[in-house]
């Protein structure tokens, strides 16, 4: 068990200490410091066993300079304690940018300047490496006109007697945590150090970190398999030889430190174009440094990137948002089609939606992604018609700096490498030039990207679901889309009707929306049997799309509560004006189409022919619309355009 001595000048370190060492497997010396002490009791954990001592800024400096030999952690303050510092010193202040002076030895601190500009601050720092340099390196601070020093107990006794504002440099729970996993790696190097060196290798080996030990002349005597496989060398061919051959990056200056009994933590190091936090132990024996334990944590930086390209995924909103249950539906075509695009989520293979616009192709192309394994991915969805022809590869595929004028410094990444390991929805996959179907017929092949204006390709892992509501194959036949990447994407399809083929959905989608915009207008509307009834029986060309945007344009414009027939039939002509049925077909699946049109004739015996199947009907225009072979939609328009009596029998048809 780790034997440790906590030594601290101030009760709360005491405190968050020990609520550290609940969690830990040591026996831990807790003991309250002063500079006048800290030698005598570091002297007196010594004699009782302990194998390392954790303490911070002058008791720190005051140990080393001891002679005493015992290993030492050195308490650093953490970046989130100094932007601390800093926002509590402007707030005591009441500044808008006001000068700090941070003071203390050298080792205490990590990069500070960064964080001056973040939190509004001018930040200067006085470090030192001698406590004889601390009072005046204060003095200096002072006559520099600092309006607040934020130091230790020194520090702040004598700036106080100077009658200068200052604040205690405090340690969180964080940096003591920090410090104490490093005092139970380097108990733990110590005791390895002592047993036999297989045993030793056998424990290393086991370490998620790359761990290289060295005698006191840095010659490699332990090379872990972790090691192995980040320095790309047998641990056969790295024993006997020095460390620097291996890593010639190791700073000489960390060296130095480490060979003197000093400790180097947190050092950043790259190596191969990997970098690594990096941790160096002295093996102390008898005051004698006998050796160094290297520790090398790879930052992977495929990782790091991948971290980075997900936050900003999520933050430019390359989410699936809704799932199967957000398709609204009763028919039967509705509901073979949810069974099978369940199925097809569970499959890694391309999928190819067809249907007219408005019929909600990527709700189902969200929906299969949020019920695959890619659920937690990005979703990255390409409106192929909305990238101009000549941006579409570099969108889609990236580039690199240079590539051509204008090319942002650094290149960009494109929308395939920002859905890397999730799903690309193309959306009017139809739009897409040939070049760049020629482009992605190879992604599909290859699985792997190459930028515009680089000579280097990038393998990725994405699923590509493509949606269009133009009949491919009549594209194919004109020569405007690829026979072989039609093949390619079409392995898994799906036609999704539109709502005039499964009639029973229309009320389905117009209960939902309505109880949705009625909450959102803080309303309660409904609408009467005799408007559902005319809704049901409208064409919807524009299909789902306008079916909810019409939805939402009578609930927010009806006074009552109750939605009129009258009030449908007078807003539902304005929803399309012309014709539908003549500009529109039917996209089904075995890329025919049929468009509704009525029989040929003049305007006189058109009108003639409508007023007599009225008459024969008796106002029935369901009955009349069927025999002219058109929808009531349609007939209603031209009962509006000849002026033809909507009354029959004392009843409006």
């Amino acid at each position: 068990m780790a034997k440790i001595a906590f030594m601290a000048p101030r009760k709360e370190m005491i405190e968050l200490a020990e609520s550290i060492v609940k969690k830990m497997d040591a026996e831990v010396l807790m003991q309250l410091s002063t500079s006048e002490k800290i030698v005598e009791m570091t002297k007196e954990a010594m004699d009782k066993g302990y194998d390392v001592v954790i303490a911070r800024g002058t008791q720190a400096s005051m140990i080393k300079d001891s002679g005493l030999g015992i290993p030492l952690v050195e308490i650093r303050i953490t970046g989130q304690e100094i932007a601390m510092l800093m926002h509590e010193a402007k707030k005591l202040l009441n500044k808008e940018r006001p000068k700090l002076a941070f003071i203390g030895f050298e080792n205490m601190y990590t990069d500070i300047m960064i964080f001056g500009d973040i939190v509004g601050v001018e930040v200067k720092t006085y470090l030192i490496n001698n406590r004889e340099d601390l009072l005046p390196a204060v003095d200096r601070a002072v006559r520099d006109k600092a309006d607040a020093l934020i130091g230790g107990d020194i520090v702040n006794t004598y700036a106080k007697g100077l009658g200068v504002p200052c604040l205690f440099l405090e340690s969180t729970e964080d940096s003591i945590s920090q410090a104490f996993e490093i005092a139970e790696k380097i108990v733990m190097a110590l005791d390895i150090e002592k047993k036999q060196s297989a045993e030793f290798k056998a424990v290393v080996d086991y370490s998620f970190d790359a761990i290289i030990k060295t005698d006191n002349s840095g010659i490699i005597t332990i090379f872990n398999h972790n090691a192995e496989e980040s320095f790309r060398t047998k641990d056969k061919n790295a024993i006997g030889k020095r460390i620097t051959s291996i890593i010639p990056e190791i700073d000489s200056a960390d060296l130095a430190k480490v060979k003197k009994g000093q400790e180097v933590f947190g050092t950043i190091l790259t190596h191969n174009e990997t970098v690594y936090i990096a941790n160096y132990a002295p093996i102390n024996v008898d005051g004698k440094v006998e050796g160094v334990i290297f520790s090398f944590s790879p930052v992977e930086k495929i990782e790091d990137m991948a971290a980075e390209i997900k936050r900003e995924i999520y933050l430019k909103g390359h989410i699936a948002k809704y799932t199967f249950k957000d398709i609204h539906g009763i028919s039967n075509k509705m509901r073979s089609l949810k069974d099978m695009a369940l199925k097809y989520s569970k499959n890694n293979s391309t999928v190819l939606i067809s249907g007219e616009s408005g019929t909600g192709k990527e709700l189902f192309a969200q929906s299969i992604h949020n019920e695959s394994l890619r659920k937690n991915n990005p979703f990255v969805a390409v409106n192929c018609a909305a990238l101009p022809s000549n941006l579409l590869e570099s969108e889609l595929f990236g580039y690199v700096e240079g590539a051509f004028t204008g090319a942002s410094k650094g290149g960009k990444r494109g929308l395939f490498h920002l859905a890397d390991t999730g799903t690309i929805f193309l959306d009017e996959i139809s739009e897409m030039d040939l070049y760049g179907q020629v482009r992605l017929l190879r992604v599909i092949q290859e699985k792997n990207i190459m930028r515009v204006g680089d000579d280097k390709v990038t393998p990725i892992d994405v699923r590509i679901i493509a949606a269009t509501n133009k009949n491919l194959m009549d594209l194919i036949r004109q020569g405007k889309f690829r026979e072989d990447l039609y093949y390619r994407l079409n392995i898994l399809s799906l036609h999704i009707p539109p709502l005039r083929e499964r009639r029973e959905d229309i009320l389905v989608l117009t209960d939902f929306f309505t109880r949705d915009y009625s909450a959102q207008l803080n309303k309660n509307v409904t609408f009467s049997e005799g408007a559902r009834k005319l809704m049901s029986e409208y064409d919807w060309y524009g299909n789902i799309r306008q079916l909810k945007n019409f939805v939402e344009k009578v609930v927010t414009i009806s006074s009552e509560r109750v939605i009129s027939e009258e009030l449908v039939r007078f807003h539902i002509e304005d929803s399309f004006p012309i014709d539908q049925s003549q500009k529109y077909g039917t996209i089904h699946s075995n890329g025919s189409s049929h468009v509704e049109e009525i029989k040929p004739y003049t305007e006189a015996g058109e009108y003639t022919r409508i007023v007599a199947l009225l008459d024969k009907h008796s106002g029935n225009r369901i009955a009349v619309a069927k025999e002219l072979g058109i929808s009531t939609t349609t007939l209603w328009r031209k009962i509006k355009k000849y002026n033809i009596s909507t009354t029959y029998g004392g009843e409006k048809i």
